[in-house]
Protein backbone atom coordinates (compact mmCIF):
# COMPACT_ATOMS: atom_id res chain seq x y z
CA UNK A 1 0.00 0.00 0.00
CA UNK A 2 1.45 3.58 -1.01
CA UNK A 3 1.77 6.26 1.95
CA UNK A 4 -0.34 8.07 -0.39
CA UNK A 5 -3.72 5.23 -0.63
CA UNK A 6 -2.45 5.40 3.12
CA UNK A 7 -3.05 8.30 3.87
CA UNK A 8 -6.13 8.67 2.20
CA UNK A 9 -7.90 6.11 4.29
CA UNK A 10 -6.58 7.75 7.38
CA UNK A 11 -7.69 11.03 6.56
CA UNK A 12 -11.42 9.50 5.42
CA UNK A 13 -12.16 7.49 8.11
CA UNK A 14 -11.64 10.49 10.37
CA UNK A 15 -13.97 12.51 8.16
CA UNK A 16 -16.46 9.48 7.66
CA UNK A 17 -16.29 9.22 11.48
CA UNK A 18 -17.09 12.66 11.84
CA UNK A 19 -20.02 12.92 9.94
CA UNK A 20 -21.23 9.07 10.80
CA UNK A 21 -20.62 6.07 13.23
CA UNK A 22 -19.58 2.14 11.84
CA UNK A 23 -19.85 1.38 8.08
CA UNK A 24 -16.45 0.70 6.27
CA UNK A 25 -14.06 2.90 7.00
CA UNK A 26 -11.57 1.82 4.84
CA UNK A 27 -13.75 1.61 1.83
CA UNK A 28 -15.08 5.19 2.42
CA UNK A 29 -11.57 6.47 3.63
CA UNK A 30 -9.89 5.61 0.05
CA UNK A 31 -13.25 7.31 -1.92
CA UNK A 32 -12.87 10.00 0.22
CA UNK A 33 -9.40 10.40 -0.39
CA UNK A 34 -9.90 10.39 -4.09
CA UNK A 35 -13.02 12.56 -4.19
CA UNK A 36 -10.75 15.23 -2.86
CA UNK A 37 -7.87 14.13 -4.61
CA UNK A 38 -10.10 15.25 -7.48
CA UNK A 39 -12.48 17.79 -6.38
CA UNK A 40 -9.82 19.71 -4.09
CA UNK A 41 -12.18 22.91 -4.62
CA UNK A 42 -15.37 21.25 -3.79
CA UNK A 43 -16.46 22.40 -0.49
CA UNK A 44 -17.18 18.80 0.71
CA UNK A 45 -17.26 20.54 4.05
CA UNK A 46 -21.12 21.90 3.19
CA UNK A 47 -21.95 19.03 1.35
CA UNK A 48 -21.93 16.29 3.59
CA UNK A 49 -23.97 13.07 2.42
Amino acid sequence: MSKITYDFITFGSKLKNSIHEGGDSESAGILAGLVINFNMDYDWKNNRV
